[in-house]
């Protein structure tokens, strides 16, 4: 579990002090380097959640620049479903009357089989939405959509932040002394048996890194298996964020 984070300079200064740098490191380098590690460990829990709100225009809205994973979108408080069928969510506005005709009728609510009229014609179809090249589309017009996401945990400059465990902390090491090994031994300043132990040090404690991140505590166990062990399965987590999902389930005998 992940409760806390340093900065991003805490991995600068354990390259000096862990490796002997005599010459200055690029921190710009570092930066960047640290961030892809982060990216390569990947486990669920380094992320932060974020809501944001998105002004839908055109049924489209830019997602957050910090945005990275597990959406759940909410419209006037219900939950929208991901796209799935055919005809994903389309704006059936017109905005050429001349180009916009099907069979000889312009395109609307009645000509064209999109998830929004589906939506209009019966209760049972929920609105919907897809996530493509950075954009939120949705079949819903205009409006705003609360969107909650997983985003990589910044500071106030921008820069990633490490949680602070110490097998996170020299997995980034690791990794951007590999990068820093990789570029010596292409120029021959060492040798690439340096190169792949530093490697095979990244690897082993990236492992490590997921591994200490993802380790539950109690409560968090208790959790997982109160969804695991149920006689009925919940199949309506959905509908309420699944704020449901970890209840303990209560069976009546009468």
């Amino acid at each position: 579990m992940v409760y806390k984070y340093v900065s991003v300079y805490n991995i600068v200064e354990k390259l000096y002090r862990d490796y002997d740098h005599q010459e200055e490191l690029n921190i710009w380098d570092i930066i960047e380097w640290a961030g892809e590690a982060l990216e390569f460990i990947g486990a669920g829990q380094q992320y932060e959640k974020y809501v944001a709100e998105l002004e839908i225009k055109n049924s489209m809205a830019t997602l957050p620049c910090n945005f990275h994973n597990q959406p759940q979108a909410a419209y006037n408080g219900v939950p929208l479903n991901y796209a799935t069928g055919g005809f994903s969510p389309l704006s059936v506005t017109p905005t050429d009357s001349s180009k916009n005709i099907i069979n000889g009728k312009i395109v609307d609510a009645d000509t064209y089989p999109a998830s929004a009229n589906a939506s209009q014609k019966s209760a049972r179809v929920p609105h919907n939405y897809y996530i493509k090249d950075g954009v939120f589309v949705t079949d819903i017009p205009e409006g705003t959509i609360l969107l909650e996401y997983n985003g990589l945990a910044t500071d106030k400059n921008g820069y990633p932040k490490i949680p602070d465990l110490q097998s996170y902390k020299t997995a980034v090491a690791k990794y951007c002394q590999m990068m820093l090994d990789t570029r010596d031994a292409r120029r021959g300043r060492i040798t690439k048996d340096w190169a792949q132990k530093s490697e095979q040090d990244w690897h082993w404690y990236c492992g490590q890194a997921r591994g200490a991140a993802n380790m539950p505590n109690l409560v968090y166990a208790q959790a997982i298996k109160d969804q695991w062990v149920r006689l009925r399965p919940n199949q309506n987590s959905h509908n309420t964020f699944y704020q449901d999902a970890t209840i303990r389930e209560m069976r009546k005998l009468k």
